[in-house]
C-alpha cells in the first residue's frame, strides 16, 4: 500500500470515528429546548449547551439544526406512545380503554411542563415544513387509528352507539386533548382539566 493511500485510509478511518452515536437522552436534551424555544427560538448554542456537546460533534451526528429538530420530534412520538401504552394495560374493554386514554392525557397536561411538542410545531411550522409535517401527521394518525379501533371495537360489544361514526368521534377526541393543557396554563386549575376529561368521556356514551 503507497503512502498516499495510506493517508488517505487513516483520514478515512478518522472521519469515521468523528461521526459519533448520540445517545437518546441527548435527543431528548435537544427535544425539551425546542419544547420550551420552538423550532425557530432554539439557537445552535442552546442545543449543544442543553446536549453537553460541541458543534462538530452536533453536525457529525446531524447534519444540520433541522435533522436534529426532526429527529427530537421522533423522540417525541416514542414519549407519547409509551404514554397511550401504559393507558392501555390498565383496563380490559375497549370502553375503559378510551377512558384511560383520556385520563392519561388529563394527568400529562397537568404533570408535565412540557406536554405537546406536537402541538407546538404545528402551529409554528408543519404548514412550511413538509417533512415535519409528516412526522406530526403520521403520529397523530396512528393515535387517531388506535382510538378509532377502539370505539369500532366498543360498538361491537354495544358500549357505543352503533350509528355514531367512529371515524370523526376519534378525531374529535384527539383534538380535545390540546385543550386539556391550554386550559392548564391559562387557568392552573386542576380540577378544570379533571373536569373536561370527564365530560370528554361523558361524550362517549351520548
Amino acid at each position: 500500500m503507497n503512502r498516499k493511500v495510506q493517508n488517505i485510509l487513516i483520514f478515512a478511518n478518522s472521519m469515521a470515528r468523528n461521526i459519533e452515536f448520540i445517545p437518546e437522552e441527548k435527543v431528548t436534551k435537544a427535544m425539551n429546548v425546542f419544547w420550551n424555544k420552538g423550532y425557530t427560538g432554539a439557537s445552535l448554542s442552546d442545543l449543544t449547551e442543553a446536549m453537553k456537546l460541541n458543534k462538530s460533534s452536533l453536525y457529525n451526528s446531524f447534519k444540520d439544526k433541522h435533522s436534529l429538530f426532526i429527529a427530537s420530534l421522533k423522540a417525541y412520538g416514542k414519549i407519547v406512545e409509551n404514554d397511550y401504552a401504559s393507558a392501555l394495560n390498565k383496563k380490559d374493554t375497549p370502553l375503559e380503554k378510551i377512558d384511560s386514554i383520556i385520563d392519561k392525557i388529563a394527568m400529562v397536561s397537568i404533570e408535565r411542563e412540557n406536554s405537546c411538542l406536537g402541538i407546538k410545531t404545528t402551529f409554528e411550522v408543519a404548514a412550511q415544513d413538509k417533512e415535519a409535517h409528516a412526522v406530526i401527521k403520521a403520529g397523530n394518525s396512528k393515535t387517531i387509528g388506535l382510538i378509532k379501533s377502539l370505539i369500532i371495537e366498543a360498538q361491537t360489544l354495544g358500549q357505543i352507539r352503533k350509528e355514531r361514526d367512529a371515524e370523526t368521534m376519534s378525531h374529535f377526541i384527539f383534538n380535545s386533548f390540546p385543550g386539556f393543557r391550554q386550559s392548564y396554563i391559562i387557568y392552573g386549575n386542576k380540577k378544570l382539566v379533571k373536569g373536561l376529561a370527564n365530560e370528554l368521556k361523558g361524550f362517549l356514551r351520548q
